[in-house]
C-alpha cells in the first residue's frame, strides 16, 4: 500500500533512478513548482543540509499523484531558499504565430514578449510532468545523453526559428538534429468537420497515426499505425480506438494536423464517452458530460475506464502514442491510471 503525503511546503523528495541505482533529490515549492537539486549518491541521504549547498537542475510542475501516492516519498524537510520563495516563470511559444509569451505561475496569466525575454526559462507545455518522464530527464542529464522523449519540450527559443527537431543534451539545453522537421508547415486553416480524419506525424515523420473528429472538439484515436502516409482509409473503420480526448482548438483550425477525408463515425462514437474529475482534497469523484457540460457526483466505481477531464496539447499526446507503441508504460497508457490505486 503507498504512503499517501500532502504537499507539505519545504518538504524534501527522495527520488529513485533506474531502480535504485543512485538517488536525487527535490523540493516542494509554492504553486505546486517542484525544484529538482543537481546531486545524485549512491545511498540515501540521512542529513539533507547538503542539498542547501547544490545548484537546482530545473523547477517545472509534476502530477500531484506523484507525491500524494508516495512513488517520491517525502523524506524531510528544508527551508525553501530566498530565490525559490516565488518560483521563476514559464514561456510559451505559438510557432503558428511565433509568438513568444510568459506565463505569470502566480497570476495564472500570460503576457506576449520577446524572444530575448524567455532566455534560460523553463517551457510551459501546458500539462504537468510525469515522474518517467522526469526520471529520464534526470538520467540523461547525468549519462550526457540525449533524451528524445523530451526533445519537443525544453529551452528551444534558440533554434526555435529554424524547424529542426531537438534532442536532449544533458545540459539541459537543447540542440539541432538533422533531417527531422518539428514544425509543420501550416497547410491551411481548417474547421471542425464532425466525421474528419485527423493525420499525425509522429516523431517528425518516423510513422503516421490517425484520428477522427466527432463532436465538441473531442477526437477518437485509432490503434494504427503506418509508415506511410494512407492513400485508403477505410482500413481505419476496422480498427479499435484507443482513447477519446479532447484538444486544444489551434491544433485543428491552424492546421497542425491536417484533416485528410471524411469517414462516418462509428455508432458507438456518435455521442462522445463521459471523463471524470477528482478532488484530491475532499477525495471524491464527479462525472463531466462531454455533451452538455454538466458535472455530478458520483462513485469511484462510475469512473472506471473513463479518461481524466484535461484538454490536451499536439506535443503531450504526440508523447502519449509513441510511449503507446514503444511499449512505455506511463500514467495514461496505465490500464489503471484512472486514480484507481490512489483511493482503495
Amino acid at each position: 500500500m503507498m504512503k499517501k503525503q500532502r504537499l507539505t511546503k519545504g518538504g524534501i523528495l527522495e527520488i529513485p533512478i533506474n531502480n535504485g541505482e543512485y538517488y536525487v533529490y527535490a523540493q516542494i515549492l509554492k504553486y505546486k513548482q517542484i525544484a529538482f537539486f543537481d546531486y545524485q549518491c549512491r545511498l540515501r541521504l540521512t542529513n539533507f543540509e547538503i542539498l542547501n549547498q547544490c545548484e537546482i537542475l530545473f523547477v517545472l510542475e509534476v502530477w500531484e499523484r506523484i507525491i500524494r501516492e508516495g512513488i517520491w516519498l517525502k523524506v524531510g524537510a528544508l527551508p525553501i531558499r530566498e530565490n525559490l520563495s516565488i518560483p521563476p516563470n514559464q514561456y510559451g511559444y505559438i510557432w503558428q504565430f511565433n509568438k513568444f509569451f510568459i506565463r505569470d505561475i502566480i497570476l495564472n496569466k500570460t503576457i506576449y514578449c520577446n524572444k530575448e525575454d524567455v532566455e534560460g526559462l523553463e517551457m510551459w507545455r501546458g500539462c504537468p510532468w510525469t515522474e518517467y518522464e522526469v526520471e529520464d530527464r534526470i538520467m540523461a542529464h547525468y549519462k550526457k545523453e540525449k533524451c528524445k522523449s523530451l526533445a519537443r519540450h525544453y529551452r528551444i527559443w534558440e533554434t526555435v526559428h529554424k524547424y529542426e527537431s531537438l534532442g536532449y543534451d544533458g545540459s539541459p539545453i537543447f540542440v539541432p538534429q538533422e533531417n527531422k522537421d518539428i514544425n509543420p508547415i501550416v497547410k491551411k486553416n481548417q474547421r471542425f468537420i464532425e466525421g474528419g480524419i485527423i493525420e499525425i506525424s509522429i516523431n517528425g515523420g518516423d510513422y503516421y497515426v490517425y484520428a477522427q473528429i466527432i463532436k465538441k472538439e473531442q477526437l477518437a484515436f485509432f490503434d494504427f499505425q503506418n509508415k506511410e502516409p494512407l492513400s485508403n482509409y477505410d482500413i481505419l473503420n476496422k480498427r479499435n480506438i484507443l482513447f477519446v480526448v479532447g484538444v486544444y482548438s489551434y491544433i485543428i483550425t491552424t492546421g497542425v494536423w491536417p484533416i485528410v477525408t471524411i469517414l462516418p463515425i462509428r455508432d458507438s462514437l456518435l455521442i462522445p464517452p463521459n471523463k471524470y474529475i477528482y478532488d484530491w482534497e475532499l477525495n471524491i469523484f464527479k462525472l463531466y458530460n462531454t455533451i452538455s457540460g454538466e458535472v455530478t457526483d458520483c462513485s469511484r466505481n462510475d469512473v472506471i475506464g473513463l479518461e481524466i477531464c484535461a484538454v490536451w496539447d499536439n506535443v503531450s499526446l504526440e508523447n502519449r502514442i509513441q510511449n503507446y507503441y514503444n511499449g512505455i508504460t506511463d500514467i495514461w497508457n496505465d490500464s489503471n491510471y484512472q486514480v484507481m490505486a490512489l483511493t482503495e
